[in-house]
């Protein structure tokens, strides 16, 4: 499209690349940010209620909302109002979370039962780790991997570290140094 318009040089055919354009930046996003799981609305500006220069707001029904997420890192103040919106307007709250043994996000509601993402909605999970409530797949275990490191798993990643052989030797900056250097070669 963008060779069209640019050899022809047509208004029309310009015109249409940039609908494309602008289509592309409203309705698409690149796939390294879908962890995100964003929904993005175009409203008309006559719907928007413009509060100051940094703020507008778009009023609709609270039955159009399914479910309050609020994200890993959220406050506990901002959860606890979250919360409260939720039950105000009879939605789904859930917590989102980052996992110990997967980057795979996953959610816990005010419960604390087990959510996850299966591509179209957020739906409930019961194998799940008995420790961090993290989803897992080995349903003979009651934790998930990370959390069934014990002890004896620490001191044997201990014993077999390279690095920290080297550093006992007296020669782990040296070798970090040297290896370093191997790929400016």
């Amino acid at each position: 499209m963008l060779d069209r318009a640019y050899v022809l040089s047509k208004p029309r055919h310009v015109g249409w690349l940039q609908q494309a354009i602008g289509s592309t930046a409203y309705y698409t996003k690149q796939t390294c940010w879908s962890y995100e799981q964003e929904r993005r609305l175009i409203a008309d500006e006559k719907n928007i209620t413009k509060i100051n220069e940094n703020l507008m707001l778009l009023y609709f029904p609270s039955s159009f909302v399914k479910s309050l997420v609020v994200g890993a890192k959220a406050s506990q103040d901002l959860k606890n109002r979250i919360k409260d919106i939720s039950l105000s307007i009879g939605c789904y709250y859930y917590e989102k979370h980052i996992g110990k043994s997967s980057t795979t996000p996953f959610f816990l509601d005010g419960k604390l039962q087990t959510y996850i993402f299966n591509g179209k909605e957020i739906v409930l999970h019961k194998e799940r780790c008995g420790s961090c409530k993290e989803p897992k797949t080995n349903i003979d275990s009651e934790l998930c991997s990370w959390c069934s490191i014990d002890e004896s798993h620490e001191k044997n990643a201990a014993h077999r570290n390279s690095f920290r052989m080297l550093a006992h030797a007296g020669i782990l900056e040296q070798y970090i140094a040297n290896f370093r250097e191997i790929g400016k070669k």
